[in-house]
């Protein structure tokens, strides 16, 4: 497995990781899904289903 350090360098370019994250390449073809890791005390507001609908509804950023 490879390990990579969340930095201040990766903060800036990945402020906000409570979301399912996709690495693309420049073609934008899906290369990786990440999913965070949550407290396991905060409840979801939504499902991830429904994260994962909304999301291919709006299309890839």
């Amino acid at each position: 497995m490879t390990r990579i350090l969340y930095d201040a360098v990766l903060k800036e370019k990945l402020p906000n990781l409570e979301r399912t994250i996709e690495l693309c390449d420049e073609e934008g073809h899906v290369l990786a899904r990440i999913k965070p890791v949550l407290d396991p005390a905060q409840e979801p507001q939504i499902s991830e289903e429904e994260i994962e609908r909304r999301f291919a509804e709006h299309g890839k950023t």
